[in-house]
């Protein structure tokens, strides 16, 4: 039988082999070099790849292997990582930019790199373990007010902190700008993209800021009324409107406005829980945005379909408060929890979750502050301690 199988062309081959299973085609991989070579191609593995969870591609690694990382995701296969501790608590947010990671502690932003997932010599991934981060910095935008939020974007990055300051740090050269007394309180929630900052802060005030040519200082463009306090911001990638999220006691907790004007255009939903406003939000297209927050609910909005309803919704199982939610523009979503260091791993073509993790050990009783993640990697940040899981 391997003999016939040897003489028949390859694109029989590859035709056959798309029928095949996982467990099949390893088998067949063992069988011979050619059969090996053959069953191992993205002609044979692209299908497969369609319906896989996270699509965050790695150049110069084949499909089969993608696909291989996919199911680790799904089956929760990795080695948990404590990367770093910390000596007091924070409330820590993180970002991933460029393989850098950013995450803050106090009043400081801490710079990672984080190191190549990809062996260059075998294109062959590897398992890094706690080298998967390498410490290149800090910035301190204002010695004793802590950052709550930041961004990074074009080499800039913009932060938002205690006693209404905005700052800005130019990531090239290091030096740091700010702006202070932009809130008359608490800057809680902000996002940049290109030269336009939108920040809010927790005294119900929605602020539009525009950077001049070389970055050095902003200008007010408008101010708006959120008649709420603000938890957090999303720009629109079409960079035409922006959504604001709000503790929902006041006003609609979840409201889109013109980002050059900062008039209201339209609010999310018709009916929300008291309180139950958005603590995170993320967008995974120009038209659809997921939400999570105190309602203890993932939400899915198209703005095509509906701007009354969403699209789909996912409860987080303990009716847990869902303090932060990242995804991967596809249909994975991965979402953490106020309690017990709880980080869950969903899939949008399902109901419930796939996957849950616990990161800090059993007596743990912390949110999960920020989640981000990679192709190979999941990140967390707790209280006292920076974590991650690596699915190599």
């Amino acid at each position: 039988m391997p003999h016939v199988l040897v003489s028949l062309p390859d694109e029989l081959l590859v035709g056959i082999f798309k029928f095949l299973d996982v467990v099949s085609l390893a088998q067949v991989c063992l069988v011979c070099r050619k059969l090996n070579a053959i069953a191992s191609s993205n002609a044979v593995w692209l299908p497969r790849n369609e319906k896989v969870l996270n699509i965050t591609l790695l150049p110069g690694v084949s499909v089969k292997e993608q696909c291989r990382l996919s199911r680790k995701w799904t089956k929760g296969l990795g080695y948990c990582l404590k990367l770093q501790g910390y000596p007091r608590s924070f409330m820590p947010w993180i970002e991933i930019s460029h393989r850098k990671l950013y995450i803050t502690q106090g009043d400081t932003v801490q710079k990672y790199s984080l190191k190549n997932e990809v062996n260059s010599s075998n294109c062959q991934l590897k398992r890094m373990g706690r080298a998967v981060i390498k410490h290149e910095g800090m910035f301190t935008p204002r010695h004793g007010d802590d950052v709550y939020q930041f961004r990074v974007h074009k080499n800039v990055l913009v932060c938002g902190g205690w006693n209404g300051y905005l700052s800005w740090t130019d990531l090239n050269s290091g030096k740091t700008r700010i702006k202070t007394k932009s809130h008359e309180s608490d800057v809680h929630a902000v996002d940049f993209r290109d030269n336009v900052i939108v920040s809010g802060s927790r005294k119900e005030d929605l602020k539009i800021w525009r950077f001049n040519d070389d970055f050095t200082n902003v200008s007010e463009c408008s101010t708006t009324n959120a008649m709420d306090r603000v938890l957090s911001i999303r720009i629109n990638p079409k960079f035409s409107s922006f959504v604001s999220g709000t503790s929902g006691i006041r006003a609609h907790p979840l409201r889109v406005w013109d980002l050059s004007r900062g008039e209201f255009l339209h609010q999310l939903g018709k009916n929300h829980r008291l309180g139950g406003g958005p603590l995170d939000m993320e967008y995974t297209g120009p038209h659809t945005l997921v939400s999570a927050g105190y309602d203890t609910y993932i939400k899915l909005w198209d703005s095509r379909l509906s701007n009354s309803h969403c699209v789909r919704s996912w409860e987080e199982p303990h009716d847990n408060t869902i303090y932060c939610v990242t995804t991967d523009c596809g249909h994975m979503i991965v979402s953490g929890s106020c309690r017990h260091g709880v980080v869950r791993l969903w899939d949008m073509r399902m109901t419930k979750c796939l996957q849950s993790f616990y990161f800090g050990g059993r007596h743990v009783n912390s949110p999960v502050y920020s989640v981000q993640t990679t192709r190979t990697h999941l990140f967390a940040a707790l209280a006292k301690g920076l974590f991650a899981i690596e699915f190599t």
